[in-house]
């Protein structure tokens, strides 16, 4: 960690995965028939890690390269520069059993239960299926019992019934509960939950959330929660950190007590000043940050230099609007891309 405040943050070594620089661009489509695609960048310039065993909470509005930066953590995505480090390794330089331990320790949990479900498979072989290439059982009725292990794990209970459904016979909840089975069958060491209950029931959402915050216990794995939530993510990384991205970059990043109850970045101010408030004698001391624009610009044509410039309240014209801003340790593990704190 940098000795004092103000310095731009470097990683330390202490990280399970981290990524360094990374930048992933796609393509866009022209609105014309025969107009030139335009490019975009869905993550740019990140520098941002999870430790072993910690969670992480991802927080964002739609859009905001949250998925696509966990989805490249896991090797999902090639990054277009940069890189991602599993254990102090670039990842797309694996081969042999560095790269098989890889993909067996690093899992994810998609957002639609709907869809991430092969339709044609019964949970039994959807819950098996990295059991079996894995190698991790040696016999059918190791991997059966395994198997009836983990649905009782996830609240499918009896699981003898649940092995032989199909996901069109299941509920949203029960669908999500197969996909976490999924996931840690291969007891790995860093996850991403991306928007896992965003596509469910309010009722099922709290036990869901209890359900993985207690395998996280059991299993000591690293999580990266993906949630456009502040209330969810203070749930879920209770005790852990909170990162929050802007149009691709990080903006905030900190313990998640001290981000949602101080936070620096003004647009993690206006998001935090968004939430709706229960209790009328509080929303109406609740001060509302004021934007200039309200809505976020095309990321296809972003402003120049801090991408929240044209919107932040306290931009600095011939600064903010110039060059982007690093992401600076402005408190003790208190990290925030922002002129306002700079030296």
């Amino acid at each position: 960690m940098p000795a004092i405040n103000g310095a731009i943050y470097d990683l330390g070594q202490d990280y399970l995965l981290e990524t360094k620089g990374l930048t992933i661009k796609f393509e866009a489509r022209s609105s014309t028939l025969l107009g030139k695609a335009a490019t975009f960048s869905a993550v740019e310039n990140c520098n941002f890690g999870v430790r072993g065993g910690e969670v992480v909470s991802l927080v964002g509005e739609s859009g905001c390269g949250k998925t696509t930066l966990g989805k490249a953590m896991i090797g999902l995505i090639r990054p277009t520069y940069g890189t991602v480090l599993y254990g102090g390794k670039g990842i797309w330089g694996l081969k042999g059993r560095d790269y098989y331990e890889f993909r067996r320790n690093a899992q994810i949990i998609h957002q639609d239960p709907y869809s991430s479900l092969h339709p044609i498979k019964r949970v039994y072989e959807i819950v098996s299926s990295g059991m079996r290439y894995y190698k991790l059982c040696s016999s059918e009725g190791e991997i059966r019992d395994k198997v009836s292990e983990l649905l009782n794990l996830v609240g499918l209970n009896p699981p003898e019934y649940f092995m032989n459904k199909y996901p069109h016979q299941l509920s949203g909840g029960q669908r999500q509960r197969v996909a976490i089975a999924r996931a840690i069958s291969l007891n790995p060491k860093f996850v991403v939950a991306d928007e896992i209950v965003t596509m469910i029931d309010v009722s099922l959402k709290i036990g869901v959330l209890n359900l993985l915050l207690d395998l996280r216990k059991r299993l000591g794995s690293s999580f990266l929660f993906i949630t456009h939530d502040f209330g969810v993510a203070r749930y879920f990384a209770e005790g852990g950190r909170t990162a929050v991205m802007y149009l691709g970059s990080m903006a905030e990043i900190g313990k998640t007590e001290e981000l949602i109850n101080e936070p620096l970045h003004p647009y993690t101010k206006a998001l935090l000043s968004a939430v709706p408030i229960t209790d009328p004698v509080l929303a109406k001391k609740r001060k509302m940050l004021e934007l200039r624009k309200i809505d976020p610009p095309n990321p296809v044509n972003p402003p120049p230099g801090c991408k929240f410039s044209d919107r932040c309240p306290f931009a600095m014209e011939g600064k903010c609007d110039k060059s982007a801003p690093e992401l600076i340790e402005a408190k003790p593990e208190h990290l925030v891309a922002c002129y306002l704190y700079a030296s």
